[in-house]
């Protein structure tokens, strides 16, 4: 059988098919390039693992925060862990020590409670490469400044000086026109650095108005039940009260008893929170004020910028937590005109 033998064929390409070829080719390796670097970028990113030093677990406000740092959590795929400091600066600077020591988390959310006194255990922890943030209370032992006061540490914080200026304004504005105004103040505690310079602001406020006498200033913690009784122990001593101030929880409880003794419209009250309750009753007219804090969208933003620190991204470092939210503007002063429309962003019960 003969064997056909087909003719050799050369194949042009013209400089237009070429290039249509050469452009394919590159666009195609540069396309995976881009893809196999987004990979390596992605698999290199460390998996978000973030330790909260709450102040405590039972707290409304601590809680508040809570919500923000797990709300970052989802939005960055971590996980987030609540460590209950139980108001004891002891126990979070062990807590620290143990947190350090495991290598399991990579983000630290701190709401310090001992202040000055946990800075040896921050130095440690972004030593170890850590990312830390104090979310509203400063870490150090200046309370007149929103500023890092820890290098390499992220500060989201509210100022207890000014915190306690605002206090005091808005009870000599609840004196109004009296002659003379009788003022008691509810301490939350006396031995938390933040709490002494607080008391110091709204003591000095208060004295520096001739108007004002300042007739009783007990401790009533953070908690509706001690303000309750509190309040029945001061009005017992001092009948003819015109305002009383304190934290948030304490003046609910103080509300409470008010209402029960038929002296709700006689003493006018100033707390300090954003919780439901403190704004609902300062727009219903049951409050003068209270200092509003958005802690949620504070506690979210102090933890979202510690995460993306650690993805080597610039970010703020120092943020005035009352600047933040829809009273910033008035550095959370908290009256019934400011929060016109506002509504409160935890729970106090």
């Amino acid at each position: 059988m003969d064997m056909i033998t087909w003719p050799s064929r050369k194949v042009r390409l013209t400089g237009a098919v070429a290039i249509g070829i050469l452009m394919t080719c590159v666009m195609t390796a540069g396309g995976v390039a881009a893809s196999n670097k987004a990979r390596v970028a992605a698999s290199s990113s460390p998996k978000i693992h973030i330790a909260f030093f709450g102040f405590m677990t039972s707290n409304s406000f601590a809680q508040a925060g809570w919500k923000g740092v797990q709300k970052a959590a989802r939005q960055y795929h971590g996980t987030a862990t609540f460590l209950n400091g139980n108001f004891d600066p002891t126990t979070q600077d062990n807590q620290m020590t143990d947190a350090i020591a495991v290598h399991k988390y990579n983000v630290f959310v701190v709401q310090a409670y001992g202040d000055a006194e946990i800075v040896p255990y921050v130095r440690r922890a972004l030593k170890a490469g850590i990312s830390v943030v104090a979310d509203y209370a400063p870490i150090g032992s200046n309370f007149t400044t929103v500023k890092p006061q820890v290098p390499g540490l992220i500060s989201v914080v509210d100022v207890p000086k000014h915190n306690g200026q605002v206090m005091g304004q808005m009870a000599v504005a609840a004196c109004g026109n009296l002659a003379t105004c009788q003022v008691a103040f509810l301490i939350g505690n006396t031995v938390s650095p933040l709490d002494v310079v607080r008391t110091q602001e709204v003591e000095s406020v208060l004295k520096a108005d001739k108007h004002v006498d300042l007739v009783a200033t007990p401790v009533a913690g953070y908690v509706q039940a001690t303000g309750k009784t509190t309040a029945q122990v001061v009005l017992a001593a001092h009948p003819d009260l015109n305002v009383m101030i304190g934290s948030s929880q304490a003046i609910e409880g103080a509300q409470e008893y008010l209402q029960q003794a038929g002296l709700l419209s006689k003493v006018k009250l100033v707390g300090n929170g954003g919780s439901y309750q403190a704004v609902n009753a300062v727009k219903s007219g049951k409050w003068f004020g209270t200092y509003f804090e958005d802690e949620p969208a504070e506690a979210y933003l102090a933890t979202k910028y510690a995460i993306e620190k650690l993805q080597g991204k610039k970010v703020p470092v120092a943020v005035n937590s009352a600047s933040i939210g829809p009273v910033g503007k008035w550095l959370g002063e908290g009256t019934r005109a400011h929060l016109k429309g506002v509504s409160g962003v935890y729970s106090d019960f």
